[in-house]
């Protein structure tokens, strides 16, 4: 917000060294969406508001002001421009400051109301002197929905407004979000990351960042996986963190015997668990011993397999998880 030192300035009431930092709860406040052709007056609402069929960009005739903050500002007046008003959502429940600027071309008289749901409404009447003037009302809004209404009620002129805002004037501690994430299940070594996995939520609106990232490809044994995540309202919430864990197995060994050759198997991973299995047409795998332990020298030996025929099967070395 500017305040221009030849403005007549009202006492603002609540803790202004807040606002910097909090969220204004009043959207497109200094009217500059739609953008409207520059020097004039043009019938359009503006956005997130309802009313206001004015819109003025730049200096729109002799006598008028250039906006207080922007491009643009709102016309709220007596024939067909009428009152503005915008309903939003209170995120918690407290005192607010609601300021805001009114102007109009020099020598007019202008006058009308601001209400907020909840709040006595206040008026303002005064001459124009092509000043922008500063105004401010400190109002207790609940949590939930609520409503602001600029409303036009006389004086020979309408009325320039721009540079809405309304923030809280009591301080707040973010809350940390709350971040719901387990341990993925394992993945064989080659399955790139993906939602299955980088699956965390959170419990308020946000953006999450995931390192590694989506499509990455994990080595071999216990990852962990970590996110950030940031807020939509940097105001009450701050940004939180989480991690999970996530094994990758190795990809299955495949051993192929030929006949009257004992099954032996080197590069085993030491340490793991294996299960042999046995296909005559490498589609249907079926177990052929109990999982065990690989050693530096453990070996397998089928029991009842006819050696002769060892040339006919392929045989799997297959990781127990």
């Amino acid at each position: 917000m500017r305040i221009k030192p030849a403005v007549g300035i009202l006492a603002i009431t609540g803790a202004l060294a807040l606002q910097g930092h909090a969220q204004n709860l009043i959207i497109n406040g200094s009217f500059e969406s739609p953008v409207e052709p520059a020097n004039a007056f043009t019938v359009a609402v503006p956005t997130g508001w309802s009313g206001g069929v004015w819109i003025a960009n730049g200096t729109p005739n002799n006598g008028f002001p250039t906006p207080e903050d922007g491009n643009q500002y709102d016309d709220i007046g007596n024939g067909n421009s009428g009152p503005i008003s915008q309903t939003f959502n209170v995120p918690a429940t407290g005192q607010y400051s609601l300021t805001w600027f009114d102007n109009e071309s020099v020598g007019c008289e202008h006058s009308y109301t601001v209400s907020v749901t909840g709040n006595t409404t206040a008026g303002y009447d005064s001459v124009s002197t092509g000043l922008w003037i500063s105004r401010s009302l400190s109002v207790l809004l609940n949590a939930g929905e609520s409503t602001l209404v600029f409303q036009p009620t006389g004086g020979d002129c309408d009325t320039l407004i721009d540079n809405v805002s309304l923030v809280p004037s009591f301080s707040v501690t973010p809350t940390i979000p709350i971040i719901s994430w387990t341990n993925p299940a394992p993945i064989v070594f080659g399955t790139a990351l993906n939602s299955n996995q980088l699956n965390a939520t959170a419990n308020v609106a946000g953006s999450f960042a995931y390192n590694p990232t989506n499509g990455a490809v994990l080595n071999v044994g216990t990852n962990t996986l970590s996110v950030i995540f940031t807020p939509s309202d940097t105001f009450y919430y701050t940004s939180a963190t989480d991690s999970v864990s996530l094994v990758v197995f190795p990809p299955p060994l495949i051993v192929t015997l030929i006949k009257a050759v004992k099954p032996t198997f080197s590069n085993l991973l030491i340490g793991s668990n294996y299960q042999l299995q046995v296909s005559s047409d490498l589609s249907n795998w079926t177990n052929q011993s109990s999982p065990f332990m690989a050693t530096n020298t453990s070996m397998v030996y089928p029991q009842y397999w006819d050696v002769d025929n060892w040339n006919q099967l392929s045989f799997r070395l297959q990781i127990v998880p």
